[in-house]
């Protein structure tokens, strides 16, 4: 439960910082995605004994292309 709230606060404390640089939200938005999508299959692996599947893998490496490729 503290592990939630601190990522919580965490994301708050980066829009914040984001929204007073005016920075693009719409960006930050992609990776946050990305993120929670690498998060929530890393903490099944961790706490629940998932395996990553070939399936997963892929899903991860498109994701993370997929936020590289929108900051270019």
């Amino acid at each position: 439960m503290i592990a939630v709230v601190a990522l919580y606060l965490l994301q708050i404390a980066i829009f914040l910082y984001v929204f007073v640089k005016k920075a693009e939200l719409g960006t930050l938005g992609i990776i946050q995605t990305a993120l929670y999508a690498i998060i929530v299959i890393g903490s099944g692996v961790l706490f629940f004994n998932e395996s990553i599947t070939l399936i997963k893998g892929i899903g991860i490496g498109l994701a993370i292309v997929g936020v590289i490729l929108i900051n270019l």
